[in-house]
C-alpha cells in the first residue's frame, strides 16, 4: 500500500514502502515449517484414534460371538430338555398310530432352522460349540 508523504513545497508525494523480500522468504518459510509440524501431529493423531477405535471395534466383535456361542449353547440346551419332556409325555400317551418325531422333525416342528441352533443333519447332532 503506498504510503501518502509531504515534501517541502507541500505536495503529496506518493511513494511504495520498502519490503525487505528476504525477511519474507525467511518468515514464509518459518510458517510453512511451522505449519507443517501441525499438520504432523495432526497426522499422528487421526493415526492413533483410527487404532483405538479398530481395537474396540474388534473387541465388540469378540463379545458379539461369545454371546452367540453363549445363546446358541442355551438355543441347544432348551431344545433337548424340549425334546426329553417330548419323549416323557409320548411314552406315557402313545397311541397305536401315533409316530415319534425324530429330534430333527421336532426342531422342525418347533419352525426353527437347524442351522441356526448348530444341529447337523447327517449325523443327527448338535454341533457344541467352545
Amino acid at each position: 500500500m503506498p504510503f501518502l508523504s509531504k515534501n517541502s513545497k507541500r505536495k503529496l508525494i506518493l511513494t511504495e514502502p520498502k519490503i525487505d523480500h528476504s525477511k519474507l522468504e525467511e518468515s514464509s518459510e518459518k510458517e510453512t515449517q511451522n505449519l507443517e509440524k501441525i499438520l504432523d501431529e495432526k497426522k499422528e493423531t487421526l493415526r492413533r484414534l483410527n487404532l483405538v477405535k479398530s481395537y474396540k471395534s474388534r473387541k465388540d466383535i469378540q463379545d458379539l460371538d461369545e454371546l452367540i456361542k453363549k445363546w446358541t449353547r442355551a438355543s441347544q440346551k432348551a431344545i433337548e430338555e424340549l425334546y426329553l419332556a417330548y419323549l416323557n409325555n409320548f411314552e406315557s400317551v402313545q397311541s397305536d398310530n401315533s409316530k415319534q418325531y425324530t429330534l430333527l422333525e421336532f426342531i422342525e416342528y418347533l419352525k426353527i432352522d437347524p442351522k441356526l441352533v448348530k444341529y447337523d443333519v447327517d449325523i443327527e447332532c448338535f454341533i457344541k460349540q467352545d
